[in-house]
């Protein structure tokens, strides 16, 4: 990931924890190595949709913060870079909030808990894409760009920061 690309996917981060009410010392941002993501303690195998990869590790044994791991291939576009930053502080929300509860330790054991519904292991990727806090975190996430831009051109931010389409 580029230069330009990590500093909108941070400038984001910052701009999506303060309109989600996240404390930011409780979660951290991090740019990884495509290759290496899937080898984090705690991070479960994750799917890439749009050739960006993002996962969320939730707080749990010696793990005190979220921490959002964000990933992608050079030249992919800069709004979906910061789509996947909102969409995973959408799940730290949802877990804060306890709405979203995940059980296990890696996909082939992983459990979740959604508003008071138990969800066991999903077969395919397209079972868990279709989970009812995947859909709604995706909703949301989309909106968040689309108000993440208009903060951008209203603060001339766009002129620290290039954005990449």
């Amino acid at each position: 990931m580029n230069d330009i690309c990590k500093k909108r996917a941070t400038k984001a981060f910052g701009y999506f924890c303060e309109i989600l009410g996240i404390d930011r010392t409780k979660v951290v941002l991090r740019f990884v190595d495509p290759t290496k993501l899937n080898e984090n303690e705690g991070v479960e195998n994750v799917y890439g949709d749009t050739e960006t990869v993002a996962c969320v590790e939730m707080p749990g044994g010696r793990r005190k913060r979220y921490c959002v791991s964000l990933s992608n291939r050079e030249g992919i576009s800069g709004d979906l870079v910061v789509e996947s930053v909102a969409h995973e502080l959408i799940h730290v929300t949802q877990h804060r909030d306890g709405r979203l509860k995940a059980f296990g330790k890696n996909d082939a054991d992983m459990t979740y808990e959604f508003n008071g519904v138990k969800y066991d292991t999903f077969e395919t990727h397209m079972d868990y894409f279709t989970a009812p806090w995947e859909i709604e975190a995706r909703l949301k996430s989309r909106k968040m760009v689309v108000d993440f831009n208009r903060y951008m051109r209203e603060n001339a931010a766009h002129k620290l920061i290039k954005k990449l389409n």
